[in-house]
């Protein structure tokens, strides 16, 4: 897989890896991988 910036109409994300939002099913572990590794689109 190649890291590259994305951009879906006016909004650019850093990289092109996303997540669906799982609210309820996440916890602090996941969401602290989420952030180190900087996912486009993980909500903290």
């Amino acid at each position: 897989m190649y890291l590259h910036e994305l951009q879906v109409g006016n909004v650019k994300l850093e990289n092109n890896i996303l997540l669906a939002p799982m609210a309820g099913i996440t916890d602090l572990p996941f969401r602290l991988v989420c952030e180190k590794f900087r996912t486009g689109s993980c909500m903290y």
